[in-house]
């Protein structure tokens, strides 16, 4: 049988590990909470800082023009800031007024809004299938006919003006902050330059004037075929006689900025209100804003853009979603500018990492697109 030894604990005490976090590591954390606090407060200045110098490289090319021929440097800033203030005040005083009667009047109405689209969609009877539906719809209406009781209403009053002002307070500020940067922008950005040495000195250069016109293709470009939306979608409903012709000619305009998916979304409202008129109307708007979404995408848009653009459908769409769960609609409208940029931003920047046969087939990929979608003739880089 084999014999089993026990042997004696150690009396020495078992080694233990501390932890021990210094003071400053507190600070450090308490410091980056506080930053990113602070941070999170101040992205809608981060907007505002970001839209106003997007404002600045667009109209910098206008001052650049007057200059050359022979306007003073402060002159030409005068009247290129004198027919933007004159542009948002005309905006104001002409088109502001009878949109937001529209928008009032529609949101007043919806009610019976939605009755007449459900009597226009349903030609059964009360007794059919969509009855209840229509029943209840009705009973709303009769509801909502009697009014809001007065103080329901004044608050809704005060809250409706309290956001317009702080909106035109906001919108102020970033015609104001445009304005000097448009001024003051290559002062500032060659001091901000004047830290950095030698060749990143210079990458950066030439990546805020390569940017700067990539930018402006871009947001001159949105500002044109937004303009043409609008004027076709106007012109459209106010020969269907579609109520709220305006209000959804502006929704119409805003929401192109928004590729692929800004489509879907300004024709829903379309289509809504235009079943209040008809079926045939409705039928009518779908298949005109088809047509000329297609129009847009294949002939409009290439001939404004030229090969100055060249992004995926796939990243855009991707990044107008990503924007828009990080910031709302401001954030996917404020995304696509910096898409647009990273062709130059790999070609500048990951030259050394990627190699110049990776760029070299990343630009004859993006050409022979460019050449698919516009034709070989109107494809040449300008």
């Amino acid at each position: 049988m084999e014999k089993i030894t026990l042997r004696p604990e150690s009396s020495e005490p078992a080694s233990s590990v501390k932890l021990i976090i210094p003071f400053t590591t507190y600070l450090k954390a308490i410091g980056v909470a506080l930053l990113v606090a602070v941070g999170l407060k101040l992205v809608p200045l981060f907007f505002l800082l970001y839209f106003a110098i997007l404002m600045a490289v667009t109209l910098d090319p206008a001052v650049l023009w007057l200059t050359r021929r022979k306007v003073p440097s402060g002159l030409a800033l005068a009247m290129v800031s004198g027919l933007v203030i004159l542009a948002v005040a005309s905006f104001f005083y002409m088109v502001l007024p009878p949109l937001i009667a529209q928008a009032g009047l529609v949101a007043k109405q919806w009610p019976e809004i939605q009755a007449g689209i459900l009597s226009k969609l349903s030609h059964e009877t009360s007794n059919g299938p969509l009855g209840p539906l229509r029943r209840d719809l009705l009973e709303q209406v009769n509801q909502k006919s009697s009014g809001l009781p007065i103080p329901d209403i004044l608050s809704h009053a005060v809250a409706i003006g309290g956001s317009a002002l702080g909106g035109i307070s906001e919108f102020v500020i970033f015609l104001i902050l445009g304005i000097y940067f448009l001024a003051q922008g290559r002062v500032a950005r060659d001091w901000i330059l004047d830290f950095f040495s030698g060749q990143t000195r210079e990458k950066l250069k030439q990546t805020c004037v390569e940017s700067g016109q990539v930018v402006f293709a871009y947001v001159a470009g949105q500002v044109i075929t937004s303009l043409l939306v609008v004027v076709f979608a106007f012109t459209l409903f106010t020969i269907l006689k579609v109520p709220a012709a305006l209000m959804l000619a502006i929704v119409a305009g805003v929401f192109d900025i928004l590729p692929i998916v800004g489509f879907f979304l300004s024709v829903g409202p379309a289509v809504l209100l235009a079943l209040t008129v008809s079926g045939k109307t409705a039928l009518i708007v779908v298949i005109a804003y088809f047509v000329y979404h297609q129009i847009e995408s294949y002939v409009i848009a290439p001939w404004i853009y030229g090969s100055r653009m060249k992004l995926s459908s796939l990243v855009v769409l991707l990044a107008v979603l990503a924007g828009g769960m990080l910031g709302g609609v401001f954030g996917a409208i404020a995304i696509l500018p910096i898409v647009a940029i990273y062709p130059l931003i790999e070609r500048i920047w990951f030259k050394d990492y990627l190699g110049e046969d990776v760029i070299r087939r990343h630009q004859k990929l993006e050409h022979s697109k460019e050449e698919a979608r516009v034709g070989p003739k109107d494809s040449a880089i300008p």
